[in-house]
C-alpha cells in the first residue's frame, strides 16, 4: 500500500477524530463533574446554615451564642478549611467557629434580601479563597427584634483538589 493510500488516510483521520472525541469527553466530564460537586456542597453548606440557626441564641447583649458543636469536626479544627460566622447587625456583636481561629470574615456591605441564600466568593484565612454562603434572619428574643447574617464558607482549595483528582484519574 503506497502512503497516498486512501485507507491509510481514512485510519489516520479517524485516528485524530477519536482522539478529539476522548478529549472533548475528558473535558465534559470534568466540567459535569464540578457542576455536581458544586451543588453538592451548596445542599451542605445550606444545611449548616439551617443547623446554626437552629440553635442559635443572644445574650442580654445581642452576642449570638450557638448552643452546641456542629457534627463536622473541621468547626472546631484551626484554619481547617470549613468555618462558620453570626454577625448580629442589630448590636453589631459577633461570633464565629473555632476553625477562623482570631480572623473574622470581611462580608461584602451589600443588603441582602431576608431568608435567601447569597453566594459570595470572598479572602478567607491564610489568602484562601471562600465559597461562601449567606443568609439574612431575623429573631424575635426578649430583647426585641435581632437581624443576623448567617455564613458558612468553604476553603476552593478543597472543592479544586477533587476536581483535579478525577480529572487526573
Amino acid at each position: 500500500m503506497s502512503p497516498r493510500s486512501l485507507k491509510i488516510r481514512l485510519m489516520g483521520l479517524e485516528a485524530v477524530v477519536i482522539i478529539l472525541a476522548l478529549g472533548i469527553t475528558g473535558f465534559g466530564l470534568t466540567y459535569l463533574f464540578e457542576r455536581h460537586v458544586e451543588r453538592r456542597i451548596s445542599i451542605e453548606l445550606d444545611t449548616y446554615i439551617t443547623q446554626i440557626a437552629a440553635r442559635l441564641s443572644f445574650d442580654e447583649k445581642g452576642k449570638p451564642l450557638l448552643g452546641g458543636k456542629l457534627a463536622d469536626p473541621r468547626f472546631e479544627k484551626i484554619f481547617s478549611g470549613l468555618y462558620w460566622q453570626i454577625n448580629n447587625e442589630t448590636s453589631g456583636l459577633a461570633a464565629h467557629s473555632r476553625s477562623l481561629w482570631d480572623t473574622e470574615l470581611n462580608l461584602p456591605k451589600d443588603r441582602q434580601d431576608f431568608g435567601h441564600v447569597h453566594i459570595h466568593n470572598l479572602k478567607g484565612p491564610m489568602g484562601a479563597t471562600l465559597l461562601v454562603h449567606e443568609r439574612r434572619l431575623r429573631f424575635k428574643t426578649k430583647g426585641g427584634e435581632q437581624s443576623v447574617r448567617l455564613v458558612v464558607a468553604l476553603d476552593r482549595g478543597d472543592l479544586n483538589k477533587m476536581i483535579s483528582e478525577f480529572a487526573n484519574d
